[in-house]
């Protein structure tokens, strides 16, 4: 951090889906005397809850025209789009750094949102030819790797972590390997907070080259069966039998792990996507880093409630049976 930064920012209130994005007057002068040059809108939902479509089109369609016209209002001449690299939907292989289509299957509404905020401001863009757009594409975000801290977050992996923690008694009660409707040989693209904002830093400096739009994920990531080996050995519970296909006769608890992890479930059959990324050194993400962020969250988690902690024999990675 270059010295002094943090005594040039300044925090104002405001609300993304309010008009002038909750700023009132005053602080929109303010910031179109600052002679504002970028701006940089990161503000969005990253709740996949089907009840809550409303709100989350809200928040990332709505909230991202409020912040291009804000953006236009003070004067910026470059605004900054965070989107997320999972809003191609369900499409595998070759993911390319360009607008995907509207009309792809998604796996939840939030990547649709995120998507269709893509269109909105490439639209904008076309008819106010003097604002340059980027757009940065984050895969699953998880904390710092100089930490491994989760720090209360609970969406993307660890909302996943989270449904197993919750039913860790009854996993463990049962004394076997439950059953999981999943492709094991699907992966999760990770990366860790400081990598990317390292990445959007470097994108920054280097102004953008090579296009509009720039992925901010991982060159390799462990295989699914690897990431949820991680989240079992985390909760210290049985490490799941993953069956690729929907499960023939499923027991209560099956039933129930199923529907407790149904938010997530459109990610346990993805594929393997490889994101393009242009720019940028090679990063990759390993099933030993992946077990570090998982129990980091578990012991946030037991220090701030005073639970106990479990202890298990880890079962071995040829466990998890196709």
């Amino acid at each position: 951090m270059a010295p002094g930064a943090l005594e040039r920012v300044e925090v104002l209130v405001g609300d993304v889906v309010g008009s002038q994005c909750g700023l009132d007057r005053h602080d929109e002068q303010r910031l179109r005397e600052a002679g504002v040059g970028e701006f940089w809108h990161l503000a969005a939902t990253t709740e996949f809850d089907v009840a809550q479509a409303d709100s989350i089109l809200r928040i990332n369609i709505e909230g991202t025209g409020r912040a291009f016209a804000l953006a236009e209002q003070i004067g910026a001449n470059r605004f900054i789009h965070t989107s997320t690299a999972y809003c191609c939907g369900q499409i595998a292989g070759d993911i390319g750094e360009t607008i995907h289509p509207i009309d792809a299957p998604f796996t939840n509404v939030y990547e649709r949102s995120k998507c269709l905020s893509e269109h909105l401001l490439a639209a904008a863009t076309r008819t106010k030819r003097g604002i340059d757009w980027r757009i940065l594409r984050p895969s699953v975000v998880v904390g710092p790797v100089e930490t491994h801290a989760a720090e209360g977050v609970n969406h993307g992996l660890y909302g996943f972590l989270r449904g197993v923690y919750s039913m860790r008694e009854g996993l463990r009660q049962t004394g076997r390997s439950v059953r999981l409707s999943a492709d094991p040989s699907s992966e999760i693209n990770i990366i860790p907070v400081d990598h990317a904002v390292r990445m959007m830093a470097e994108l920054r400096e280097s102004e953008f080259p090579g296009g509009p739009i720039h992925h901010i994920t991982s060159d390799a990531s462990p295989t699914l069966a690897e990431t949820l080996n991680a989240v079992c050995d985390a909760a210290s519970v049985p490490r799941f039998t993953l069956v690729p296909t929907r499960l023939e006769a499923p027991t209560a608890f099956e039933r129930v792990l199923e529907q407790g992890t149904s938010t997530y479930g459109g990610y346990l059959f993805g594929g393997v996507k490889r994101f393009a990324r242009a720019f940028g050194k090679p990063y990759s993400v390993d099933a030993a880093e992946v077990q570090r962020f998982c129990s980091r969250w578990v012991e946030e988690r037991q220090a701030r409630r005073g639970a106990g902690t479990y202890s298990s024999k880890p079962l071995e990675t040829s466990d998890v049976n196709a």
